[in-house]
């Protein structure tokens, strides 16, 4: 019996525990939400980082190695379709075209 007074007598106090525990639970479940979706987005940025850094690596490698003969003589060669003197260009076509 004097418990139920209690009870009667402080309803509001567990009303309004029950709202801010509510309130609580949900702010506590968009703040999980939140944090996934910035943990999956960091995710996606280390790998969009390592990516351009490796592509970084090849550019300062591609730059570095364009003063050197070799890589003018294969440039030539293989996007312009230029042999050095003396060589002989070998052109292979499909089999479809012998016939």
């Amino acid at each position: 019996m004097r418990l139920l007074n209690f009870l009667r007598s402080n309803a509001w106090l567990f009303a309004a525990c029950l709202i801010v525990g509510s309130i609580y639970w949900h702010a506590h479940q968009a703040l999980i939400t939140e944090k996934q979706q910035y943990a999956d987005k960091f995710t996606q940025l280390e790998r969009e980082h390592a990516t351009v850094l490796l592509e970084q690596v090849k550019l300062k490698r591609h730059l570095k190695n364009r003063e050197e003969p070799q890589w003018i003589e294969w440039h030539l060669m293989y996007h312009l379709g230029l042999i050095p003197e003396g060589s002989t260009k070998v052109l292979v076509k499909d089999e479809k075209d012998f016939y």
